[in-house]
């Protein structure tokens, strides 16, 4: 259940879930969204994140890079990594000017 939840936070403080929120917020407000039906609207985004990411995420791939910065802080590794160089299984390259790792320990609680 506690990995459930990092990765609820994790999907939410992405791009589609600051906006997701922010537009749910901003129905509950001018009240045309019942907060109990916006708290159900995060559950089941969290939940599709969560079942969409965890089957398309099978491929390897590798990258080469600076490390710039590294932390560790409540079982969370994070990352920042400059002029990186990712390279696919099916032989795709794919380069980053700056890239940011997030990592969670699999039996984080």
């Amino acid at each position: 259940m506690a990995s459930s939840v990092v990765y609820s936070e994790l999907y939410r403080a992405g791009t589609l879930g600051k906006t997701l929120t922010d537009s749910i917020d901003d129905l509950v407000v001018v009240g045309k969204l019942e907060p109990q039906l916006a708290a159900r609207v995060l559950q089941q985004f969290d939940k599709t994140m969560e079942q969409g990411f965890g089957g398309l995420t099978r491929a390897k791939t590798s990258f080469k890079g600076r490390l710039h910065v590294y932390r560790l802080c409540d079982n969370v590794w994070n990352f920042e990594l400059q002029d990186v160089a990712f390279k696919m299984e099916n032989g795709k390259k794919v380069e980053a000017k700056k890239v940011k790792v997030v990592a969670y320990s699999s039996d984080a609680k």
